[in-house]
């Protein structure tokens, strides 16, 4: 598979497609209406666990839960209340950030409502660093033109995949200001290199000045729902899924 062929958007709530069983009764341990959208990011503070209700697999019409009650452990040391933070949409978003989520360690999850109780587990996936560039670095391009770039990291352990993100960030005048706006793409791998296009191109009196590269190595929990279309991953009495990632960066300035 051409690892630039395919597209992917990172963290976008994905709930049930369809594949799998078509009646929820069928598949042991979910609760029907239950649904959660949990991602652990060891690279950030700030955690965010979304939770909501479907009527069924395959229903977009999305039912807030506001008054869930959302823990995280590591089964040892600590349990982490995460207490709601936004509703949008039909869907709460329950956060915390007291604790940190280390590489390679397991984590357990509890989301009691009066629907019933979800139970999840994951494990995130060994760190890893980009290896073939420095954390910011400097490309020479020619105006409106194009390079390729090979990005090269490490293997994270129990990763099952890769999920590249591309933000050019533009320069642009305005009224005798400098602003700043951005455009993104993705993209996915299973390898621990890809070939990403680099561009300084003109639009107007705008001009890519910036470019940052994410690499997200994710785990089985997220691989299974978001790519082998699981209707639970991760959880025990809910639909979608409790994973986790790591996260490293590397940021070209384009002169």
């Amino acid at each position: 598979m051409n690892s630039r062929a395919k597209i992917y958007f990172f963290f976008i709530i994905i709930i049930a497609s369809g594949a799998g069983c078509d009646n929820p009764a069928e598949q042991p341990g979910v609760v029907k209406n239950i649904s959660v959208a949990g991602l652990l990011n060891a690279d950030t503070l700030e955690q965010n666990i979304k939770v909501f209700s479907t009527s069924s697999i395959g229903d977009n019409r999305f039912h807030v839960i506001t008054d869930a009650s959302v823990r995280v452990s590591d089964s040892a040391s600590w349990t982490e209340e995460f207490p709601l933070n936004a509703s949008e949409d039909g869907i709460a978003s329950y956060s915390s950030g007291k604790n940190t989520f280390s590489p390679g360690h397991s984590y357990f999850l509890e989301v009691k409502t009066k629907l019933g109780t979800a139970y999840g587990s994951t494990r995130l996936p060994g760190d890893f660093n980009i290896t073939s560039h420095p954390e910011t670095d400097t490309i020479y391009i020619p105006n409106n033109s194009f390079i390729e770039v090979e990005l090269k990291w490490t293997r994270s352990n129990g990763a099952f995949g890769y999920i590249i993100e591309q933000d050019n960030i533009r320069k642009f005048e305005y009224s005798g200001d400098t602003l700043s706006g951005g455009s993104s793409g993705s993209s996915f791998t299973f390898s621990n290199t890809i070939k990403i296009g680099v561009s300084k191109n003109l639009i107007g009196n705008t001009i890519i000045n910036k470019t940052v590269i994410t690499v997200i190595a994710f785990d089985k929990n997220y691989y299974d729902h978001h790519f082998n279309y699981s209707n639970s991953a991760g959880l025990n009495g809910a639909y979608g899924y409790f994973g986790s990632g790591v996260v490293k960066r590397v940021t070209f300035f384009i002169k």
